[in-house]
């Protein structure tokens, strides 16, 4: 039982370990800020290929919160010129018969309309 109440523990402070790095160091250049460590083009990928992996397969609410947060700000920096495949991975996940897959959909379809709710001026939500 304790085991287990640490490892929850360590995979939620992972998640926001994850979502602060994103938030503060991912759309960061190079040029701009050379002192701070910005996140390397592979880890990019790396991110973009599992984060709707890890959000179907978050086991609670405290660390899907973390990595919807995370997904919005890759979407908000990268779709579409870096993710073209985001609609499509987002159809195959609503579109799932594994009801965890297709709440990981909801979620990050909704994270997705939230990265760019401001960009025309008018509230979507």
């Amino acid at each position: 039982m304790l085991t287990l109440l640490f490892r929850s523990a360590t995979r939620q402070a992972c998640t926001v370990w994850l979502k602060n790095r994103v938030n503060h160091n991912y759309s960061v250049e190079v040029a701009s800020r050379p002192d701070q460590a910005v996140v390397q083009p592979s880890d990019r990928e790396a991110l973009r290929t599992r984060i709707l992996h890890l959000l179907a397969t978050a086991p609670s609410k405290s660390i899907s919160l973390p990595l919807a947060n995370t997904l919005k700000a890759i979407v908000a920096h990268d779709y579409p010129s870096n993710w073209p495949s985001l609609g499509a991975d987002l159809k195959k996940l609503l579109t799932s018969n594994n009801v965890q897959e297709v709440h990981a959909g909801c979620i990050a379809s909704l994270e997705a309309v939230r990265a760019f709710r401001w960009v025309l001026g008018i509230s979507l939500l």
